[in-house]
C-alpha cells in the first residue's frame, strides 16, 4: 500500500499526533477508507502515540527553545492533543521555570550586554514575556 508507505515516512521523521497524521491524510486526498486502514495500521505500530508526542515536545523545547509550561501546553493544543493529556503532562514534566529563563537568558547577554541598563531590561521583559513567562519569573531574574 503506497499510502501506507509514505505515511510511515511521515510519522518517523519526528512523532506525530493523531490530529497531524489526519490532517496529513486530508491534505493529501488519501481516501477516507484507506485513511482508516493507514491510522489503525501506524497505532498498532506504536508511531502515532498523543502521550508519547507530548512528552518529545516537551524535551525538545526545554532543550533547544525554553518556554513556560503555559504556552507548551497551548503548542501541544494546536498539534491537536487533548488539553486534559497536554496539562497532565506537562504537569509531570516538573519544568523549572526560573532555571528555564536563566538559560534563555544567558544566550543573550552576551549580545545584548552593550545596550544600555534600560533598554536591556526593556528587552528582556518582552523577551520572557512573549516566551510566556509571568511576571513574579521575570522580576525576579531581573532582581537576581
Amino acid at each position: 500500500m503506497e499510502v501506507l508507505d509514505r505515511l510511515i515516512k511521515f510519522s518517523t521523521i519526528r512523532p506525530r499526533t493523531e490530529f497531524e497524521v489526519k490532517r496529513w491524510l486530508i491534505r493529501k486526498k488519501i481516501e477516507e477508507k484507506d485513511s482508516e486502514v493507514a491510522l489503525s495500521e501506524l497505532k498498532k505500530a506504536q508511531l502515532i502515540n498523543d502521550e508519547n508526542f507530548c512528552r518529545w515536545w516537551i524535551e525538545q523545547r526545554t532543550t533547544f527553545r525554553p518556554k513556560a509550561p503555559k504556552l507548551l501546553v497551548l503548542e501541544l493544543l494546536k498539534k491537536g492533543v487533548d488539553k486534559e493529556l497536554a496539562r497532565q503532562i506537562v504537569g509531570e514534566a516538573d519544568l523549572n521555570e526560573e532555571e528555564l529563563v536563566w538559560r534563555l537568558m544567558e544566550k543573550k547577554k552576551k549580545s545584548w550586554s552593550k545596550l544600555e541598563p534600560e533598554t536591556r531590561k526593556k528587552k528582556t521583559i518582552a523577551f520572557l514575556a512573549f516566551r510566556g513567562f509571568n511576571w513574579s519569573v521575570i522580576k525576579k531574574y531581573l532582581k537576581d
